[in-house]
C-alpha cells in the first residue's frame, strides 16, 4: 500500500482516503473517493456505476447528485459518505453509507461491484468485502472524531436471498425481525418527504449487519434491534413513528414502544 491518509471535511471529522492502492502481481492500482461535500469531480462516474449496478433504481439517480453537493455533516442525524473505488483511474463500485452518532451505528445505502472487477482481490479480499471493512473503519474514524463510542456494526438491507448467503462470508449477521423497505417512485430530498413516501412501495426484505466486534455482537438483542429500525426507518427514511411499516417490525422484536 502506497500510500493512506485522512482527509479533513471540517472542524471536526475526516474521511478514510486510499490512493495508488497496487493489487497484487497483477498490478491493477486502486483509489477510493469519497463524492460529498461539493467534491464533484467524479460524481458522474459514481452516477454511472450507480445506474448500472442499479438499474431498478435510476430514477432516484439524482439523489446522489443532491448528497454531492450537501455537506457530509447536512443532516443533523447522520455524516454522510458517497464512496466512489477507482481501478487504474476507471471507476470500479461503490459503497454508500452514513454514520449516526445519536444511534452508534452505520447505515449501508447501497454497495456494489462493476462485474469486470469483481475477480480482483484488495488485501486477499473482494472488493465489495474490502469495501465493507473499510466502511466499517470510517465508523470508528467517525465515532472518535464526534466523540461518540465505539459503533455496533454497519447494517444493511437486502431483498435477495443469494445477496444474504455471499454477505454472510464478508461477516453479515442477519436479524430477526419483519422488515419491509420502502421503494420509492422519485428522488429524496428535504423538500419531497411527504410526497415521496406517499407513492412509495413497501417490499419485504432482510435485516442485517457487519458487526466491528463479533464477539460482543448479540443479535437476539432487543435494544439493539430496535435501535436499528428505529435508525432506518425513522432518521434514515422519515416514517412516523405510527407508520404500519414501523409497528410491524418493532412488534416483530417484541419492543414495548409499539403504537
Amino acid at each position: 500500500m502506497n500510500r493512506i491518509y485522512l482527509q479533513a471535511l471540517s472542524t471536526f471529522g475526516c474521511v478514510l482516503m486510499i490512493d495508488q492502492l497496487t493489487l497484487g502481481p497483477s498490478g491493477e492500482r486502486l483509489a477510493l473517493h469519497d463524492v460529498i461535500g461539493g467534491n464533484l469531480e467524479r460524481l458522474d462516474d459514481l452516477v454511472d456505476v450507480f445506474v448500472e449496478l442499479f438499474p431498478q433504481y435510476a430514477h432516484t439517480s439524482e439523489r446522489l447528485r443532491w448528497k454531492a453537493l450537501r455537506s457530509a455533516f447536512a443532516d443533523p442525524h447522520f455524516i454522510n459518505h458517497q464512496w466512489l473505488v477507482e481501478v487504474d483511474g476507471r471507476a470500479a463500485g461503490l459503497l454508500s453509507f452514513k454514520y449516526a452518532p445519536q444511534r452508534g451505528l452505520g447505515l449501508t445505502v447501497y454497495v456494489g461491484v462493476r462485474p469486470a472487477y469483481r475477480h480482483l482481490r484488495v488485501e486477499g479480499k473482494r472488493v465489495s468485502e474490502w469495501l465493507i471493512g473499510c466502511g466499517l473503519d470510517q465508523l470508528q474514524i467517525d465515532a472518535q472524531a464526534t466523540g461518540s463510542e465505539l459503533p455496533v456494526g454497519l447494517f444493511l438491507e437486502v431483498q435477495y436471498p443469494r445477496l444474504v448467503a455471499r454477505y454472510r462470508e464478508f461477516g453479515f449477521v442477519e436479524l430477526p425481525v419483519v422488515y419491509h423497505e420502502p421503494h420509492f417512485r422519485q428522488a429524496r430530498t428535504q423538500d419531497n418527504v411527504a410526497e415521496s413516501l406517499a407513492q412509495a412501495d413497501f417490499r419485504r426484505a432482510y435485516l442485517g449487519g457487519f458487526p466491528i466486534h463479533p464477539e460482543r455482537f448479540d443479535p437476539s438483542d432487543a435494544v439493539m434491534l430496535e435501535t436499528v429500525v428505529r435508525a432506518f426507518m425513522l432518521d434514515h427514511y422519515h416514517l412516523p413513528m405510527d407508520h404500519w411499516a414501523v409497528a410491524q417490525a418493532l412488534r416483530s422484536i417484541g419492543s414495548p414502544m409499539v403504537p
